[in-house]
């Protein structure tokens, strides 16, 4: 009989299923039980009976619910943003913004963080890399290029990294399973180590970052932060003259944490949050 890989697949499929020895299935909906005029007309949608307002709902349409004096119609209606009164702006001032493209994201996470900066007059500084071509540091020509590579290209790790104490952060590496310092984790920057190069600029060696729910001794203060330190990786790099290189970069697995995109934000129990629609079309 010949292996094919569907059907390991299929295999490794119906074991983890055998696991399963209890089904929850949900059957109200408590996150939007504020508003059950939407949360019935969502009902009504998924079985296609929805309620014109003409006439009063059948027992069918009511669900678990009463009569509404508006149609469905009117309800979608009110949900549209040209309609929506903003009741309490100031519970928005520090929602992050979930957008579709990283280039977006990073955007929009360097304008907030100089806006952190300008309210909280903290200093901003970037905090370079030294790139390396297998075990040779790159001149300074070619360093000022790599530095400009895209994120999606270089797996996240910033070129020049732009940080102010006291900003939000997000860890987009497993550090420290136990002091909840993985992958998607979100922090407040709290201490930097770095060193000079002859120009001036800034290298960081350490971050210590304030994760929430941590229970942690690492910072010789005795304060619970969680130390991130500094994480190789790889990628492919073309320079101007049509070169290919394979360019090792160290860098802090470090994010600003006031935009992401939305695969980021999957699974997160967010209060509020500000949605880029526009940049998604």
């Amino acid at each position: 009989m010949r292996e094919s890989s569907n059907g390991v697949v299929a295999l490794y499929g119906t074991w983890i299923w055998r696991q399963v020895t209890k089904v929850v299935i949900l059957r109200k909906n408590f996150r939007a039980r504020t508003d059950p005029e939407y949360t019935n007309l969502l009902a009504r949608v998924r079985l296609g009976i929805a309620w014109d307002g003409v006439l009063n709902m059948t027992a069918h349409q009511k669900g678990d619910s009463k009569n509404y004096p508006w149609s469905d119609f009117k309800t979608i209606q009110a949900q549209q943003l040209a309609g929506l009164q903003l009741k309490d702006q100031q519970q928005f001032e520090e929602a992050p913004v979930v957008c579709s493209t990283k280039v977006i994201r990073d955007l929009l996470n360097r304008e907030l963080t100089l806006n952190y900066a300008n309210k909280t007059k903290k200093q901003v500084h970037d905090y370079h890399v030294r790139d390396k071509f297998s075990t040779c540091t790159l001149d300074e020509h070619l360093q000022k290029c790599t530095w400009l590579v895209r994120l999606s290209v270089t797996k996240d790790r910033l070129g020049q990294l732009p940080m102010a104490i006291g900003m939000k952060v997000m860890v987009i590496e497993n550090m420290a399973l136990k002091a909840s310092a993985v992958n998607g984790a979100e922090g407040i920057l709290m201490e930097i180590k770095y060193s000079y190069d002859e120009k001036g600029r800034r290298y960081a060696d350490c971050a210590y970052v304030e994760i929430k729910d941590t229970d942690v001794d690492m910072h010789p203060s005795g304060r619970d932060w969680v130390p991130i330190f500094l994480v190789n990786t790889n990628f492919p790099y073309t320079s101007p003259d049509s070169l290919s290189f394979l360019i090792s970069r160290t860098q802090l697995p470090l994010l600003l944490a006031y935009a992401y995109i939305d695969y980021k934000s999957q699974g997160r129990s967010l209060p509020v949050v500000v949605v880029d629609l526009k940049g998604a079309v």
